[in-house]
């Protein structure tokens, strides 16, 4: 096995990985985590000379992690290279980035987002495209569902993340999508972790 250890800047994406699910992929792919996956509270917080960030890798290389996956989004920035220099790297760490935000891997669940706006069958075929896809998932599920799903109340991502996982969400199924080559890269690197040292 090999020991990773995971940062993520906020509450979805612990979430998800912190889920049953998840620790099946990283099983499945002979990796184990080092340490619980870290919530960094922020992407300002990733930054190279941010103390809180590198207090936390040091802790999971301590963990003997021989690698640190972080977990970012991408936002509206322009490239990769740009948000590469905002995050603290050393040659052990390895940067994905959810293009443009984590929710956006929800849209590629046509079973979990059927499943949650209770159709017979839905499909969102361009998920990287929204600039912010929390909000298009609760526009969606008040117009099928006539309920809210809180998502501008505090708790409002904790509260999608744990849906979208009660109604089958998977990264797996997410990296399958055509469109969500974020979520692609995302599993590919874990399964190349695995077979790096």
């Amino acid at each position: 096995m090999v020991k990773i250890g995971i940062i993520v800047e906020g509450d979805c994406e612990k979430i998800v990985l912190d889920s049953q699910e998840f620790q099946v992929i990283l099983s499945r792919n002979n990796l184990e985590l080092a340490d619980e996956v870290i919530n960094i509270g922020g992407k300002s917080k990733l930054r190279p000379d941010n103390p809180k960030m590198q207090k936390n890798a040091q802790i999971l290389f301590d963990q003997q992690a021989e690698w640190i996956l972080i977990l970012r989004d991408m936002d509206d920035a322009p490239s990769f290279t740009v948000v590469a220099s905002e995050v603290f790297q050393t040659p052990s760490t390895k940067l994905c980035l959810a293009v443009k935000e984590f929710e956006a891997w929800f849209l590629t669940d046509s079973a979990a987002l059927t499943n949650l706006f209770q159709l017979d069958n839905f499909d969102y075929p361009n998920p990287e495209e929204p600039v912010e896809p929390g909000k298009v998932i609760a526009d969606l599920f008040l117009q099928h569902t006539g309920r809210g799903i809180g998502w501008n109340k505090a708790g409002g991502k904790q509260k999608l993340a744990n849906k979208m996982l009660d109604n089958g969400f998977t990264i797996e199924r997410a990296a399958q999508h055509p469109n969500c080559p974020s979520a692609q890269y995302f599993l590919t690197t874990l399964k190349t972790l695995a077979s790096a040292n």
